[in-house]
């Protein structure tokens, strides 16, 4: 099972509203990125950086952020 705690985001340029709609998509996208047989771990926190003009749009700002997390929990998990 999944479970996120907390997803904070700091993106300049966007709006709150614009910032809970990318978290959202980013949570579906590391839901969906995840092997389902991960097993029970606890990941007390990842850190993420990243910079803004190497995304074209919103959906791929969302889909480089969600990588990278998968790409993270992945590694803490081995």
């Amino acid at each position: 099972m999944l479970k996120i705690d907390e997803l904070v985001l700091r993106i300049p340029g966007l709006r709150e509203g614009d910032c809970t709609d990318m978290a959202n998509d980013i949570v579906k996208r590391i839901a969906d990125g995840l092997p389902h047989d991960l097993g029970n771990h606890k990941i007390p926190e990842l850190k993420i950086r990243m910079e803004q003009r190497h995304a074209k749009s919103p959906g791929q700002m969302a889909d480089n952020i969600a990588t990278q997390i998968i790409n993270q929990i992945k590694l803490a998990t081995l």
